[in-house]
């Protein structure tokens, strides 16, 4: 298991509105928002210093805060379809006032990650010393698209 959870945060940006699909992020599988899934992996991996959501939801921000994690509002500006994850992110260390040495996004649009996952990638992303790293997963030959 990874130890030294001392020195890493967790950013969970969670934007309102999507280019495609309104409040996305609020949609539920098995009655649970996607944003409370992520939030209860998180907590539940027992990880992190510090679990921070993003977002320019009230809604959204109020689920963060019924599980007792840090939740942001995020100004207008980092809140368009055009915003980065690296300038939400440069948004929320300018906000902390600690010190840190890793941060892990998790996207909430990826509800089916599983803890034991997520640790063999931190611990991975440690051994390896990298600077940073993507995880992705490989379809099967039966996903299509709709659109």
């Amino acid at each position: 298991m990874f130890e030294n959870k001392s020195n890493t945060i967790c950013i969970i940006p969670a934007r309102k509105n999507s280019a495609r699909i309104k409040n996305k992020n609020l949609l539920k599988i098995s009655n649970k928002s996607l944003v409370e899934i992520c939030i209860k992996l998180a907590k539940k991996s027992k990880l992190f210093k510090e679990i921070i959501l993003s977002s320019d939801s009230e809604k959204i921000l109020k689920i963060g805060k019924k599980n007792n994690i840090t939740s942001l509002m995020r100004k207008k500006s980092l809140s368009t379809s055009t915003t980065t994850t690296d300038a939400v992110i440069k948004d929320i260390i300018s906000k902390i006032g600690y010190e840190f040495k890793n941060i892990v996004v998790l996207q909430v649009t990826s509800p089916l990650r599983k803890i034991k996952t997520l640790n063999d990638f931190i611990i991975h992303c440690i051994k390896k010393n990298l600077q940073s790293c993507l995880s992705v997963s490989a379809l099967s030959d039966n996903i299509f698209c709709l659109y």
